[in-house]
Order: C-alpha cells, then structure tokens, then sequence
C-alpha cells in the first residue's frame, strides 16, 4: 500500500511539471518541444515527416506555451533565395516538409523586420538548440523580430 501511495505521488508531481499546453496531437501541440524529435523517419510521427520545426517567442523570458502567431519563418538557400515562407499558428509553432538543401538559412519577419540567423543551423530541429537551456550558440528561444 505504501508503495502504491508512493508511486502514485511521484507521478503526479512529474506530471504536474508539464507545460499545460502540451495538448493532443495536432498543429498547436506542445510549443517549445523538438519538433524533429517526433515528426522524422522512425519518429513516433513518422507520418507526417518534417524537415524543420520549432515555435517563436515575444522574448527570451517567454513562457513555453505563450508562442507568437502570425510571424513568417522564411527558408532560404545557401545562396538567399527564398526556398519555402510559412507563419506560425495561434500556438506560434511552424513546420515544413519542404527538402532543406545543406546549408540552409532562416530568417523571421514580422510588419516589415527580418531577422536572419547568423549562420546555417545544423539541422531544421530548431527547438532542439532554442530552448529554455540553449545548446550551440543559440542565443535562447526563437523571438521575433
């Protein structure tokens, strides 16, 4: 019994550390989590394959579920011809399946600002570096501009 008490409590307290916005499936889920994790070859959502994913944020301080909707995320090529331009949705998340050439570049624009990525990403899992603990000269979450 005291076993069962125990386990139950610790699983409660880890699920209540979820961000409350890590909802069902669907084009608003889980803002801030590595898109590519899932959305990729032998991912658990290998149907709808991806190749770049991530959510933009007002600031570096964001909450993860308060993503900016209506930002365009614009893939360009190595050269800077624009490849593919999506906007985010009401959770502030993008996607693409669009083929990402290497050396890829990405910039976000919103009323008449750009803001380009300094140098290419090394993959299109951009929550991956961007994150509340940033990995790989990532200067935090993705803001828009």
């Amino acid at each position: 019994m005291i076993r069962a008490v125990v386990a139950c409590t610790w699983f409660a307290a880890a699920c209540a550390t979820e961000p409350t916005c890590a909802t069902a499936p669907g084009p608003e889920m889980r803002p801030g989590w590595n898109c590519l994790s899932c959305h990729r070859e032998g991912g658990d959502a290998t149907m709808k394959q991806w190749s770049a994913g991530g959510t933009i944020y007002e600031a570096a301080d964001s909450h993860v579920c308060d993503g900016t909707p209506g930002v365009e995320v614009v893939f360009l090529d190595p050269r800077g011809r624009e490849i593919e331009r999506v906007t985010t949705n009401a959770a502030g998340n993008f996607h693409t399946a669009t083929p990402l050439p290497q050396g890829f570049r990405v910039a976000v624009e919103r009323d008449g600002k750009r803001s380009l990525m300094p140098f290419p990403p090394p993959a299109g899992s951009c929550n991956a570096c961007h994150s509340a603990s940033p990995i790989g000269g990532a200067k935090g979450l993705i803001r828009a501009p």
